[in-house]
């Protein structure tokens, strides 16, 4: 289903072999070096994330079911994490407010990134 490797993080989570929850013990298994595997891999590869991935995990720890849908769908994953920050707005759950900053921030930084189109009148 996705190129990383069989044994990486999302992989599992994605076949439903792990909960999101599980993440953690990978990252801890990262930093103290104790999966020969990952020893010279990033921490992103080691999850069986892109960087643009790890970066919307790193502003909002609820994102892996987004990003499921992105690689699932074919859906670009920035307009997923419009949708879901229009939701968390719409809601104006004072605890979603680091969340919804967070998702803003990583949008912000794509659209600085993305090559922009001219207009033609």
């Amino acid at each position: 289903m996705f190129n990383q490797r069989a044994a990486d993080f999302f992989s599992r989570y994605a076949r439903g072999d792990l909960t999101a929850g599980a993440i953690d013990d990978w990252i801890d298994t990262w930093h103290d070096g104790l999966d020969p595997q990952a020893k010279d891999s990033p921490l992103h590869t080691h999850l069986g994330l892109s960087l643009e991935e790890y970066a919307l995990w790193v502003y909002d720890s609820d994102a892996l079911p987004t990003i499921l849908s992105a690689r699932t769908t074919g859906r670009p994953l920035a307009e997923l994490v419009g949708e879901r920050l229009s939701q968390l707005q719409a809601g104006a759950c004072p605890s979603d407010l680091t969340t919804t900053r967070g998702l803003q921030i990583w949008l912000d930084s794509r659209s600085e990134t993305q090559p922009m189109t001219a207009s033609v009148p």
